[in-house]
């Protein structure tokens, strides 16, 4: 009876541990905005802020053994031939051990945080959600 105990004693830390250790795994995340325009800094700002929100994300600098996901966001406005801004194009890409996905969103003026959050979103539901539960 002592053993039995005692087995399931350590089966039960080990269990734990595990447990432990799935929880606080962390995903590096290399996020950046190549684009030099006057959306930049937004897209940057609500991206970033959105990345920091999921808990278990650490985002990076450099990343050069290639081990993180990487999320390129490119924001351009569309201006018509008079100068009024008429609409928004986001590209984004998400790339990670060679899968790569790149979709284009587009939207009015004012959208930008939304579409932000839309490919941030995503990321955190197709690429880190499957992740989380193995």
């Amino acid at each position: 009876m002592k053993c039995k105990i005692v087995i399931f004693g350590l089966i039960s830390i080990l269990f734990l541990t595990y447990s432990a250790e799935a929880a606080s795994k962390q995903f590096d995340v290399q996020f950046v905005v190549p684009a030099a325009n006057e959306l930049t800094d937004q897209v940057k700002s609500y991206g970033t802020r959105e990345l920091r929100a999921l808990h278990d994300v650490k985002l990076i600098g450099a990343d050069p053994n290639l081990f993180a996901y990487h999320i390129s966001i490119y924001p351009v406005s569309l201006t018509l031939s008079t100068g009024i801004t008429s609409g928004l194009v986001v590209s984004y890409v998400i790339e990670k051990d060679g899968i790569m996905e790149h979709a284009v969103l587009t939207g009015s003026p004012d959208q930008l945080k939304s579409l932000v959050e839309k490919i941030i979103a995503h990321f955190d539901t197709k690429w880190l959600e499957p992740k989380r539960h193995k």
